[in-house]
């Protein structure tokens, strides 16, 4: 007699994530497994696949067929959603406390301890002086918005610019606890980022405003005043090959009107608080089509 694994009852336990996929799959994590749950026909599975320890952090591809699980030992699961089948093992050295899919699938960010890079190691960024809470891509997956527990958030370009000045990303400053949301806005009729979003830990939700300098005037230069958020010198990859020789890794580079997001600049545009006593923001998402935030808060007696 044949059994095939079909469901697992019982509550999630209160760690990892929840992601929704094609708008009509739930995907949570209970406790060393993922669990599916169909919203249209109201049924509910579990992969039969497990992790070695409870997940962390899960992330579905823009079209459903690779899930990433991520487990509270820096091991990770790279399935194939609709086979279920495991398709390979990655492990982390640090922490992972981010991890997303950018808008085409083709890139995997991974926010772990105080570096952030791309799971296909196109990129290294190692200026922050806190552990990466989340990050965020822009629609066209040049860009991306990184939170941190250093109380910052950072605007980064994948790819190098061509130009002369060494462009710096920007640092969006003025929050007083730790990053836990960091979100891109774009304009409804050009699908262009034109504003953003950071959510603190303290019930605070922050609106910036992005302007753009076609004419160039001014790169490379420090902001004009302190509505402008500054920006921080921006480090190159340098990969270590097994023979112990360091090189340097090329990364494409961007002209043209593809880097409009190093091209001007960055305004807190106003500062709204949740007025909700002594309640902390444990997780909170972000709508782009409906230009909605999302906050889950937390009472602390």
């Amino acid at each position: 007699m044949n059994f095939r694994f079909q469901n697992l009852l019982g509550a999630p336990y209160r760690g990892g994530n929840a992601v929704i996929s094609s708008n009509t799959l739930l995907l949570s994590a209970v406790g060393n497994r993922v669990a599916v749950t169909d919203l249209l026909k109201s049924e509910s599975s579990t992969l039969p696949i497990q992790s070695s320890s409870n997940v962390s952090r899960i992330a579905v591809s823009p079209n459903a067929t690779f899930l990433l699980a991520i487990d509270d030992r820096n091991r990770c699961l790279f399935i194939n959603l609709r086979r279920r089948a495991v398709l390979h093992h990655i492990s982390f050295k640090h922490r992972v406390a981010a991890v997303e899919f950018s808008p085409d699938g083709s890139l995997i960010a991974v926010g772990a301890g105080k570096l952030y890079f791309p799971f296909e190691l196109v990129r290294t960024f190692a200026d922050f002086d806190g552990k990466i809470t989340t990050l965020d891509w822009s629609p066209d997956s040049k860009y991306l918005i990184v939170g941190s527990k250093d109380l910052t958030a950072r605007i980064l370009c994948l790819k190098k610019l061509n130009s002369s000045v060494k462009k710096k990303p920007f640092l969006l400053l003025g929050h007083r606890d730790s990053v836990v949301g960091s979100f891109f806005g774009v304009n409804s009729k050009t699908n262009r980022v034109c504003k953003a979003y950071t959510v603190t830990r303290d019930c605070y939700l922050f609106s910036w405003g992005f302007t753009s300098d076609n004419s160039g005037e001014g790169e490379g230069s420090e902001p004009p005043s302190p509505g402008t958020p500054d920006r921080d010198v921006e480090g190159n990859l340098e990969v270590i090959k097994n023979d112990g020789v360091k090189k340097r890794k090329k990364i494409d580079v961007e002209d043209g009107d593809e880097g409009y997001l190093s091209r001007g600049k960055w305004e807190l545009l106003r500062k709204d608080g949740f007025m909700q006593g002594s309640a902390k923001v444990t997780a909170c998402d972000y709508h782009r089509g409906l230009d909605m935030v999302v906050v889950v808060l937390k009472f602390c007696g």
